[in-house]
């Protein structure tokens, strides 16, 4: 190294110093650092992996495992015994310096959730996401739902052409933004893997058209924060996926290929760790693929392939890999080659082990134990003869179906207030009613939560969305709607986001005198019948201050309403706010809408009504500063 400034020799300047020993911070430090480690952890009897030279591992007496994975100078161990987990860690403190911080909950960005009685496993870089979110201006965007929209495409043609332009793209943080996704992308979110490949691309002379779709993957970001990878209990078989993208690069006409191998339900070298299986089943959707695979005289031309494409023959000759045909509807690994509806992204996506919850099986085994939870708790803070309070903290519960039912001790309902997520359950056939959460009954009731938590999502696109009965409302099984209030009065909605409801998010039914305010609601604008806030036969209902951006209605107002006030309301997506429907219409008195802005809807303002029907009154209507941005029918 150079002579240190302030201590060189006069004599000697034209000279450089010869290192003994590694320093903190050289370009060779890390190597010294890990062939020191090395040294000393196979000295302890423990063998690398060969998959990974980073992970060390050492078979105990009674057939477990003692498993030490190594990223430069952090460390974990796991192993099923924990003595043997307390040996290893005294021979590692007479060895090195080292701290041990018990359990862990954190490493390398990634937050680690463990839910041991079920034996399941979650990991997350929520906070480091919105770091990013914050670090490019992107934490206050409009959240979606899939990386890339389905009719997506780049190419080179849209990189700067001019010296100006080159300027103008300079000052954006292109290559900074995609590395940040990378690191996530490798960690816990696959995802977003086919998007961060495709916009990588053009690192080296990126152009609008790309900077926009490297914004559009944080607005994904932004809707996803809460997804988490999950490891459960399953058997312990692994299987692959794969698929291509024929020639879907606009510049170069190259194919983009993508695999997914799964082992206990998440993305994921066993062999080495005890585990023999006697084949790998490998599912493809392309029939002549498989011909090639099993068939070497299957074409000529087949000459022409490398050699290295062939390994794969010799792996289906031995048994190793079972090829097998799947259907491409069905193939998992489908998202990581072509953008996709969003649909099958979500289910995509749920079925590598990606989701807000680690529950996507038909059937969570938590949810009569939190039912009667929910049950005990309601009744104590029901029959409370004082001021009581109804509290969800913060954490990710699984809630099937329930009534909050009064009326209360001396006719006073509780505050009900959520500062965690509520997850509904994923299959209709969960629902006897065409509600999840009812509050009925209440007086004086308060159903609040907080400014970044307070969460009630519907999970509709697990399920509901996908069925071919609710593409169009009159013919689908079951709306279900998920905030349900009946026969409630002097009551107040505020400060909770409602989001990807299976139907109407919010509803209110022969209800009086309630605020909603401060509420978010979120859904993708193709999710079919996700009214934002529905209302029927109430009076006295005041909406305001509150972003409502969902795939059909904003706020519709139903039958026999009184006194209907909707201010300061931001719509959009979606079919901005309806009056009216059905055949059985009664009278409408008392509606006002003002100040509110309309924005990217198929509808402004609308009053439906049949032909033909009985005659009713409709009076009393007050439609002013209306701010409509991109409506086709305003």
């Amino acid at each position: 190294m150079l002579q240190s400034e302030g201590f060189e020799e006069k004599e000697k300047k034209n000279l450089v110093c010869r290192l003994n020993k590694s320093m903190y911070g050289l370009k060779q430090a890390s190597r010294c650092w890990y062939k020191r480690f090395d040294s000393f952890i196979i000295c302890l009897g423990y063998n690398r992996l060969n998959a990974y030279p980073c992970v060390y591992f050492k078979r105990s007496g009674d057939n477990n495992f003692v498993i030490l994975p190594l990223y430069v100078d952090d460390m974990l161990v796991a192993e099923p015994n924990k003595v043997h987990i307390e040996e290893l860690k005294a021979k590692l403190a007479r060895e090195f310096e080292m701290k041990d911080l018990g359990s862990t909950n954190n490493i390398l960005g990634m937050q680690i959730h463990r839910d041991r009685s079920n034996r399941k496993i979650w990991l997350s870089q929520k906070n480091y996401l919105k770091k990013i979110l914050s670090r490019f201006n992107m934490q206050d965007c409009k959240p979606i739902y899939t990386p890339l929209s389905i009719n997506f495409k780049l190419s080179s043609s849209m990189s700067p052409n001019s010296k100006e332009e080159r300027m103008e793209m300079s000052q954006v943080s292109y290559a900074s933004v995609v590395g940040s996704l990378m690191f996530a992308m490798i960690c816990t979110r696959p995802d977003i893997a086919q998007a961060v490949g495709v916009v990588s691309r053009y690192m080296a002379n990126p152009g609008k058209e790309h900077w926009n779709t490297v914004k559009r993957i944080l607005r994904y970001i932004k809707g996803t924060l809460n997804n988490l990878l999950c490891y459960g209990r399953s058997n312990l078989l692994i299987n692959g996926y794969v698929d291509s993208d024929y020639a879907g690069d606009l510049d170069k006409s190259k194919s983009t290929t993508g695999y997914v191998f799964k082992v206990t339900g998440g993305v994921m070298l066993l062999e080495e760790l005890g585990h023999n299986q006697e084949h790998v089943s490998l599912f493809c959707n392309s029939q002549s693929v498989l011909h090639l695979a099993r068939n070497p005289t299957f074409h000529s031309r087949t000459k022409h392939i490398r050699v290295q494409y062939h390994f794969i023959r010799e792996k289906v000759k031995e048994w190793t890999i079972d090829m097998q045909k799947i259907h491409t509807k069905d193939n998992i690994a489908d998202f990581m080659t072509k953008a996709i509806n969003v649909d099958k992204f979500t289910w995509c996506r749920s079925s590598y082990g990606l989701s807000e919850n680690c529950d996507f099986a038909l059937f969570d085994s938590r949810l009569p134990q939190q039912f009667k939870a929910f049950s005990a708790a309601w009744k104590a803070a029901c029959d409370h003869p004082g001021n009581s309070t109804f509290y969800i903290p913060e954490g990710i519960f699984m809630v099937g179906p329930f009534t909050f039912h009064g009326p209360c001790y001396n006719d006073l309902s509780p505050n009900v207030e959520i500062k965690g997520t509520l997850l509904a359950p994923i299959r209709i056939t969960a629902f006897k009613s065409l509600h999840w959460i009812a509050f009925k009954n209440q007086k004086g009731l308060t159903v609040t939560g907080g400014t970044e938590t307070g969460k009630v999502n519907g999970q509709g696109e697990a399920e509901a969305w996908q069925q071919y009965s609710c593409l169009k409302a009159a013919r689908c099984k079951k709306l279900i709607t998920s905030m349900f209030f009946i026969i409630v009065s002097y009551a107040s909605i505020s400060n909770i986001t409602l989001l990807n409801s299976n139907g109407f998010h919010l509803g209110l039914h022969e209800s009086t005198d309630i605020n909603i305010y401060n509420v978010n609601i979120i859904a993708p604008e193709d999710s079919p019948n996700t009214d934002g806030i529905h209302v029927s036969h109430s009076s006295n209902i005041s909406i305001f201050s509150s972003i409502i951006g969902v795939g059909d209605d904003c706020v519709s107002v139903g039958a026999g309403r009184n006194n209907i006030s909707i201010y300061d309301v931001r719509c959009g997506p979606g079919n901005g706010i309806s009056l009216g429907k059905y055949k059985t219409e009664t009278d409408v008195v008392g509606i006002s809408v003002r100040n509110c802005t309309i924005n990217g809807t198929e509808n402004g303002i609308r009053m439906k009504s049949w032909s033909g029907g009985r005659a009713i009154n409709a009076y009393n209507m007050t439609f002013e500063d209306i701010l409509m941005i991109n409506v086709s029918n305003p």
